[in-house]
């Protein structure tokens, strides 16, 4: 995928400006700006927006608040991002592993190295290697509720020993849980956990089936973990809401 058109989210006008200067150098001419974090979340659809740099320190709201509003709709779900931040807590930097924000730049701002990671985040988009393909093609079809389809694009070649294979071991556990297949779910998603017992998108689907399965104790316990571990973490707060409703704790 060619980038074309990126978003800039920042209070401070000179730093989208900085950055403006260059995506312009690298050839990018459409480049949209917003001080306001909730208008831009707007914006990303109506412009549709390939690539958000993004400030974390924001009045309205962080930038990883964002970043998540942002990837909401399921077609924005790889949206590629570069965060910044002149200082990031633990628990922030945390939030960004879980969301897979490798893209983390420092303040205050160097050039070439700002130029060298956003030339990176945009040649990896245009040439994604295929297990990456087949597991994004593989979420789609989970978005769009298909998972017999889903199912079909498994194979070995996703779940053999290398950098995909945790994240291919849980997209195929929640491919599963959609086919109430728990017993496989749960096998594949520990499969995951064993390579990395961190893993928080295998957790949080691990309690789903704990959830599902009446195991209310074990969903719990592990959704008030990572909730601990990083709150800001939305997908976590909602799952952790709706295991409350499964083990009918209402309050």
């Amino acid at each position: 995928m060619a980038i074309e058109r990126v978003l800039i989210v920042d209070e401070d006008e000179a730093n989208s400006l900085f950055f403006t200067m260059v995506l312009k150098d690298l050839g990018i001419d459409q480049v949209f700006t917003s001080i306001n974090p909730n208008e831009a979340v707007e914006l990303v659809d109506q412009h549709n927006i390939q690539f958000v740099i993004t400030a974390w320190e924001m009045n309205i709201m962080p930038g990883t608040i964002f970043i998540q509003k942002a990837k909401r709709d399921r077609k924005r779900r790889h949206l590629p991002t570069l965060i910044y931040s002149k200082r990031m807590s633990d628990q922030d930097l945390q939030l960004t592993k879980e969301l897979g924000l490798s893209n983390v730049l420092g303040m205050p701002f160097d050039k070439a190295k700002a130029r060298a990671m956003i030339s990176s985040i945009i040649e990896t988009e245009g040439n994604l290697p295929k297990e990456e393909k087949r597991i994004r093609q593989i979420e789609r079809l989970l978005d769009d509720e298909q998972p017999v389809e889903a199912l079909k694009l498994i194979d070995y070649t996703i779940t053999k020993k290398g950098p995909h294979r945790v994240r291919a071991k849980t997209v195929i556990g929640k491919v599963f849980i959609s086919l109430n297949k728990l017993d496989k779910a749960e096998t594949n998603l520990n499969e995951a956990l064993t390579d990395d017992q961190n893993y928080v998108p295998a957790l949080q689907a691990l309690a789903k089936v704990f959830s599902l399965t009446g195991q209310h104790d074990k969903s719990l316990e592990i959704l008030e973990r990572l909730s601990n571990n990083s709150p800001k973490n939305l997908t976590t707060l909602i799952n952790l809401g709706s295991a409350y409703v499964e083990a009918d704790r209402l309050d």
